[in-house]
């Protein structure tokens, strides 16, 4: 996985989104009525938090989509589709097997990136470094 010019704009432009979104969900959860350092870290953790969740699971998803994984799902659906409708070229329906193999010639050009997951990660490292900055502001209890 090579960082180039085009990958790294990707990388800025989702990581910005990611951000305003943890910064949506920590202003919606009371990041504006915080009294405290404490307060302040714990509703970034919060909402950095979700918003890594939110794209470790779509760019897992994206992931395991780009290795055929979910072709399964495609040719159910297009066999449902054609036994529901009426059609005098039985014999022309693929079977799985042709289908996975094109399905597999119309993935080999298109470059498998990881962009998403990387984002997902670089936010869930702040959010843990919110958490360890939350945990360091914490009162000590008496």
């Amino acid at each position: 996985m090579g960082f180039n010019k085009k990958t790294l704009i990707s990388i800025s432009v989702q990581l910005g989104v990611a951000i305003a979104l943890a910064l949506f969900i920590a202003v919606s959860g009371g990041l504006m009525q915080s009294v405290n350092a404490s307060q302040v870290f714990h509703h970034l953790c919060d909402g950095l938090f979700v918003s890594s969740i939110l794209f470790v699971g779509i760019g897992g998803l994206l992931w395991i989509s780009a290795t055929g994984f979910f072709d399964i799902f495609g040719y159910a659906f297009k066999s449902i589709v054609h036994l529901l409708t009426p059609s005098k070229y039985d014999e022309q329906f693929p079977r799985y097997y042709d289908y996975k193999c094109e399905q597999n010639e119309k993935r080999e050009g298109k470059p498998l990136t990881h962009t998403v997951i990387v984002v997902g990660l670089i936010v869930l490292a702040l959010s843990f470094l919110c958490l360890a900055l939350y945990n360091h502001f914490l009162p000590a209890a008496v």
